[in-house]
């Protein structure tokens, strides 16, 4: 974490886009209420993108294929959910002001040259 700065978006070119995969699990419907078109569920909300900051040598860290993270020690995307009417379980939301910061998980990535 040498030198890393969380605000600098990951990215060699400041033009460049930052592709994030997101996935959404529907756990579990709680409640539809169609008169007032609510839907409550629980669902996990999954992001996914590449930090070309967060890299290390597999030949000094044998084994090491991830690590863990506080979100709020590496950059993380603004996410927002347009037409929530009320949130619960915060962490698992961006952005990550909350105190229930969640871990995020980075994982080994390795490239083949050429």
């Amino acid at each position: 974490m040498e030198n890393y700065n969380r605000l600098e978006r990951p990215v060699l070119n400041d033009s460049s886009p930052i592709v994030v995969e997101l996935g959404l699990t529907l756990l579990q419907i709680i409640d539809v209420d169609e008169k007032n078109q609510v839907l409550i569920t629980n669902a996990w909300l999954q992001l996914g993108w590449t930090d070309i900051y967060l890299s290390w040598n597999p030949d000094h860290y044998p084994g090491v294929q991830n690590l863990r993270f506080p979100s709020n020690q590496i950059w993380t995307p603004d996410i927002l959910l347009y037409n929530r009417r009320e949130v619960s379980g915060v962490k698992l939301l961006f952005p990550l002001s909350s105190p229930n910061t969640p871990i995020i998980s980075v994982s080994l990535q390795q490239k083949e040259h050429v």
